[in-house]
């Protein structure tokens, strides 16, 4: 298979093994927003994954069995930035009667029949979009099918876009939930700040999400552990309403790392 010979919008289609790729000649491409190459997909990152969804009407968490891979999205040209070819991480995955193919997340919630998907990132959550039809009659295999040849570009692109907070459609909102909506700005700073050292992006880390009445708790923590705040979120609005647990302590994060340092040269626990 070359990457090359893959339509834009058939290559994303690889993404699960029980498919076979397909080469096509499409031409197809937004109309509205950004433009794209064809996906290529990065060899050996297909993999299978487990992910979590929340029912909201029981409360209980289900974990099932998806599969992921990791494509490269040719330049995208946005206005006002420079041209640059993003990384796509893409999930697919049954659940009771429905089916999930989307930008990967922490957490799937099934409201009232209807998959959304929520992603950690950074100084907030971003809500992600459900890219299948979800046609009772149609397995995920033949969900997967239909979503190589019905799927317009431009929506993939969106759907992208959307989860790293870069686009919101005419009439869209609420995407974006930032912390700094219900955790003051000192707090903030302290959650999202990394180990001295590291490389990675700023970002809290994901823990876990339950139901708390008709709200949507979400916990997270800081690099180290030290911080894990609750937010509480109204599924109606999709906004936050408010949090706790975020309990500031200037040296813990001094101190949890030199007890890692000690550990990591056997010293202590």
């Amino acid at each position: 298979m070359k990457p090359g010979t893959i339509s834009s919008w058939c290559v994303v289609l690889l993404l699960v093994g029980w498919m076979n790729p397909i080469e096509a000649g499409s031409e197809t491409k937004p109309q509205d927003g950004p433009s794209a190459a064809s996906l290529t997909p990065e060899p050996g990152s297909e993999k299978d994954v487990e992910c979590q969804v929340l029912d909201m009407s029981t409360g209980a968490i289900t974990k099932v069995k998806g599969r992921q891979c990791d494509y490269m999205s040719g330049e995208i040209h946005w206005p006002g930035a420079t041209p640059h070819n993003y990384p796509m991480t893409v999930t697919a995955f049954s659940y009771e009667d429905m089916h999930w193919i989307g930008m990967a997340g922490d957490i799937y919630i099934d409201r009232e029949g209807s998959l959304s998907g929520l992603a950690t990132l950074r100084g907030g959550f971003s809500w992600l979009d459900n890219l299948a039809n979800n046609r009772e009659d149609r397995s995920l295999a033949e969900e997967m099918a239909a979503f190589r040849t019905e799927l317009p570009m431009d929506d993939l692109i969106h759907a992208f876009l959307r989860k790293w907070v870069r686009d919101i459609r005419p009439g869209e909102s609420n995407c974006w939930i930032k912390f700094s909506d219900v955790i003051p700005k000192p707090y903030l700073g302290y959650l999202l700040s990394n180990p001295l050292g590291s490389a990675s992006i700023a970002r809290a880390k994901f823990v876990t999400a339950v139901k708390d009445g008709e709200l949507l708790k979400v916990t997270v923590s800081d690099q180290t552990d030290v911080m894990s705040p609750s937010i509480w979120i109204d599924l109606d609005t999709r906004k936050p309403v408010k949090a706790e647990g975020y309990v500031y302590d200037p040296d813990a994060k001094d101190r949890e790392l030199k007890r890692r340092l000690l550990k990591s040269i056997g010293i202590g626990d």
